[in-house]
């Protein structure tokens, strides 16, 4: 007993307890998910566990939400559902946002006499340093306010995708507190997700390619029911896994790029989840987060080769970059390839060149569903371009899915949550929306260039931030 408390308290073995953590609450998730009330109990008690930590050590609890964010997709590994509903019901991220943001306020509450004076000067300095973020604030509750007076349907649920803004006080008064803490929690936890989500996604990928008897209709309706992602069969016995939290994974695969070897410690780490992620974003058939990774590449190519003219030897040459592309993609390919072919249970294979290739064209059902949705968008943003519809504020169109042509609307899908993400802006912020977000992009990009990171992983961060626009752009 002693050496395993000796073993949790050593602060070496930070990122395999995130592991075991994760680990055990997909296991849970997924021993759950068939059974509500056992299921509303884990949500329960993982929301208690949450409100004891935030009180303790909010900067933990913190990282605790980051990384639910990370591996969560939507949010419902585990949830109180709505009696035997499949939709519905309160899900584990609302849970442990709201036990986080009471154990804080508790937490500060019993600091407040200490820390009052220093913690409003403080924390208003830095609000006037994040303006953007307050602008941000402001137009998602004009948002609230416009879904309000055109009595939008899903205001709270669409509203709801925007509740982590709340967070902004309590990530500085932490960050003020405790600003160590914050950055070492947090910096295991996105460790963590990086390794999780690849390996996450391969084992899947293994399950359904070889059809794992007894166990493979099970995990599709975990999948589905969690909100986790999406599987869906391509070619042969080749399945699309495709999960919200994967474009996490372009961040992963940017910086494996960016990386300069030199004075690098972590250089095996790196590696791993490069390639991980690299065979995460092939598995994920994502056009959208394809175009992503694309324009980040090619952003991070033109950034090392000017700071390289620049005679600086502190990022790596733009042919290094070029030959981890090639050499991380045939790696990943050969780790796809040997899932496929793996000899137990043997299944009859299809061709890897067929599944990369059915999302080469703009004519499958996912791409036309997409165009179907753009004029209707633009239908919708003529209607209110300045003031915009506010959150609610849903459209309808035609989609291919061959889900929704099967249901009784044949194929007509409402819905408040669309692609087309810089669109989605108009929509519900108005034009204002397009100009706040923009503004939030480049001053993310303005003081992540006074961060004092190495430079590499400051170009590497620039590369990210492009190709997230592209993904959300689409």
């Amino acid at each position: 007993m002693h050496k395993i408390q000796q073993w949790f308290s050593n602060a070496q073995n930070d990122f395999l307890k995130w592991m075991l953590g994760i680990a055990f609450l997909e296991i849970l998730s997924f021993a759950t998910v068939f059974n509500p009330p056992y299921r509303a109990a884990a949500t329960i008690i993982a929301g208690l566990i949450m409100l004891v930590v935030a009180m303790k050590r909010p900067a933990l609890g913190l990282a605790i939400l980051l990384f639910e964010l990370m591996v969560g997709s939507q949010g419902s590994l585990l949830k109180i559902p709505n009696g035997w509903e499949v939709n519905g019901g309160i899900s584990l991220r609302i849970v442990l946002f709201a036990a986080f943001f009471l154990g804080w306020a508790l937490n500060a509450a019993l600091e407040w006499k200490k820390t009052r004076a220093e913690f409003k000067q403080a924390v208003f300095q830095e609000l006037r340093k994040r303006k953007a973020w307050i602008a941000v604030l402001v137009i998602c509750i004009w948002a609230v306010i416009r879904g309000a007076w055109l009595k939008n349907e899903d205001l709270w649920t669409d509203a709801n995708a925007w509740a982590f803004l709340l967070l902004l006080v309590p990530v500085i008064y932490v960050a003020l507190r405790s600003p160590e803490g914050l950055k070492r929690h947090c910096l295991n936890a996105i460790a963590g997700g990086l390794f999780w989500l690849p390996l996450k996604t391969l084992m899947l990928f293994y399950a359904f390619t070889h059809g794992l008897s007894g166990l493979s209709q099970p995990l599709y309706l975990w999948v589905r029911r969690t909100g986790v992602g999406e599987v869906t069969l391509v070619t042969g016995n080749l399945f699309r896994i495709f999960m919200q939290s994967q474009i996490y994974a372009l961040g992963g695969a940017l910086f494996f790029l960016g990386r300069q070897k030199e004075g690098d410690r972590f250089g095996f780490p790196w590696f791993l989840v490069g390639i991980g992620s690299v065979a995460t974003l092939i598995l994920c058939l994502s056009r959208s987060i394809w175009a992503g990774c694309a324009v980040g590449a090619a952003a991070l190519l033109i950034l090392c080769y000017k700071r390289r003219r620049q005679g600086k030897a502190d990022v790596p040459k733009p042919w290094r970059i070029i030959w981890r592309i090639i050499g991380g993609s045939a790696i990943a390919l050969g780790i796809i390839g040997g899932i496929v072919w793996f000899p137990y249970p043997r299944v009859d294979v299809g061709s890897l060149a067929s599944l990369i290739s059915s999302r080469g064209t703009l004519s499958d059902a996912a791409a036309e569903s997409r165009w179907n949705l753009l004029p209707v968008l633009w239908n919708k943003i003529k209607k209110a371009p300045i003031l915009g519809s506010g959150f609610g504020a849903a459209v309808t169109y035609k989609s291919m899915d061959p889900r929704a042509q099967a249901s009784p609307n044949k194929g007509l899908v409402t819905t408040y949550a669309f692609e087309w993400g810089w669109l989605e802006f108009w929509i519900k912020f108005g034009f204002i929306g397009i100009v706040v977000m923009a503004w939030l992009l480049a001053s993310i990009g303005l003081r992540w260039s006074r961060s004092p990171f190495q430079p590499w992983v400051r170009i590497s961060g620039f590369a990210l931030l492009a190709g997230l626009a592209v993904v959300h752009f689409f």
